[in-house]
């Protein structure tokens, strides 16, 4: 009681450190790839229209109405340019990320205005230029370590950004969503709704 789908769901789910390849739960799993073997799976259907949208398979989940899953959504060269676009622009300033929500220590630069990436780049080309690893410990202790670094990012949002504590989405708190999100975010919404429109295909 009081507890969300969602944190059920995590709760069952989740691999802890102790026992990482628990299988009790594989039952429970869907491979979408044999869907025509499994009951628990429906193909929807996407009627005709003018809009762009998705023309690839759609399948849902009998006891799970509303959900869909689209294999071929995103092709190969669209994932690499989110991917990519994801380390070098999207964990960047205006987009807000977790770092941004702690004060930076006295031992953090924060005037440094090269990206996360390119730092990031350039450490691994000094990499093979480093000094002993016990001389390279004494010069790193007195060094001043960057604000901004992979190595402290766990999340980046983009549009509205979510006030954890209010629980709610900050109006004057946004950055402006990337164009390539913003398409695919329209795409699919279009073929969501259209989807949910159809019969499922018997």
């Amino acid at each position: 009681q009081g507890v969300s789908a969602f944190k059920r769901a995590q709760i069952r789910y989740r691999r802890r450190g102790d026992d990482p390849n628990r299988s009790d739960d594989q039952n429970d799993w869907i491979d979408f790839s044999r869907a025509n073997q499994d009951d628990r799976i429906i193909q929807l259907s996407v009627p005709p229209t003018d809009h762009d949208h998705y023309l690839g398979p759609i399948f849902g989940l009998k006891d799970f109405p509303g959900f869909m899953f689209a294999p071929q959504a995103i092709a190969d060269d669209v994932q690499r340019e989110l991917a990519y676009a994801s380390v070098t622009v999207y964990c960047e300033p205006p987009h807000s990320t977790n770092i941004d929500l702690t004060p930076p220590k006295p031992n953090e630069d924060t005037s440094c205005s090269r990206s996360m990436w390119a730092r990031w780049n350039e450490e691994k080309r000094d990499e093979t230029k480093r000094e002993p690893k016990h001389k390279r410990q004494k010069s790193m202790q007195s060094q001043m370590k960057a604000y901004r670094s992979f190595k402290k990012l766990s999340w980046a949002t983009m549009g509205y950004h979510y006030d954890w504590t209010a629980r709610s989405y900050n109006k004057a708190l946004k950055s402006e969503m990337p164009r390539l999100v913003d398409s695919i975010s329209k795409f699919f919404a279009i073929t969501s709704l259209l989807v949910e429109e159809a019969e499922p295909i018997s």
